[in-house]
């Protein structure tokens, strides 16, 4: 690994962030003709990420990100300055492959665990004045990659908060490793886990905000399609489940749950 940021010593003897490879490329007659460092493309390469939990809950994040402060004033936009010598510096887009991010959470016992291989970012389009397009894909609790989500972007200098706009998460249920999940996850008792799970997950989200002090706003729809339970404490599957729920920040509202036993249905 040609880059990495050890970690601190109470957090472990490993690195906090390591990457593989960075490669760019230069538009060299923007910089001559335009006063812009245009970069159509940033490829990071097997990025790795090890984010920790410590019992106290301080985490590791913290001490290389510090939360912003707010106050009552009013924080004035950042503009270009047009009179400064300084280039213009502009990135297209941006790639993330063949990359992990770890979590480690040591405010359980046993500690949770939860490990995001295969992760693939792509961001396009970048701006610092319009929403722009970004997709993720990833393993999650599965031998293969099962996570997608898309959507859109939008950074605000002024007040240092993220929006997301039409974001979509898709899944299968059936690609999930319950072994994996309950390795991951040490509290879910393991005796309650279903022997068999399919189905479609789409989770719509219409409005989502963070900023310093967290997540802010959150409005979004869930749909289960076509799943597949089957438990041990049930003599027969249940089948053909359909659900539907609205998920904000504060509630989950079940909106419908219909579904099959043998030749009865429930709703």
């Amino acid at each position: 690994y040609n880059f990495y940021i050890s970690e601190l010593p109470p957090y472990g003897n490993g690195d906090f962030l390591s990457v593989r490879e960075i490669s760019l490329g230069v538009d060299v007659l923007g910089l001559i003709f335009q006063r812009k460092i245009i970069i159509p493309s940033v490829v990071v390469d097997a990025l790795k990420l090890n984010v920790i939990r410590q019992k106290s809950g301080q985490m590791n994040v913290n001490t290389f990100v510090k939360p912003g402060e707010v106050n009552s004033q009013t924080v004035q936009p950042v503009t270009p300055n047009t009179s400064s010598n300084i280039p213009m510096f502009l990135i297209s887009s941006l790639k993330i492959i063949n990359s992990q991010v770890s979590y480690a959470d040591q405010m359980f016992e046993p500690m949770v665990n939860v490990v995001i291989q295969d992760l693939n970012i792509t961001v396009s389009k970048v701006s610092l004045n319009e929403a722009f397009p970004f997709v993720v894909e990833a393993s999650v609790f599965s031998n293969k990659s099962n996570i997608r989500v898309e959507g859109k972007l939008k950074y605000d200098l002024s007040n240092n908060q993220v929006t997301v706009f039409d974001m979509r998460v898709a899944t299968q249920l059936s690609d999930l490793n319950l072994e994996k999940l309950a390795e991951s996850l040490p509290m879910l008792p393991k005796t309650n886990l279903p022997e068999k799970l399919s189905g479609k997950v789409d989770v719509s989200v219409s409005n989502l905000a963070a900023g310093a002090n967290g997540l802010e706003r959150f409005e979004s729809v869930l749909l289960l399609s076509d799943a597949v339970v089957s438990l041990k404490e049930l003599a027969i599957p249940i089948t053909k489940l359909n659900v539907e729920a609205n998920i904000n920040a504060k509630d989950i509202l079940l909106n419908k749950a219909i579904g099959n036993l043998k030749d009865g249905s429930f709703s």
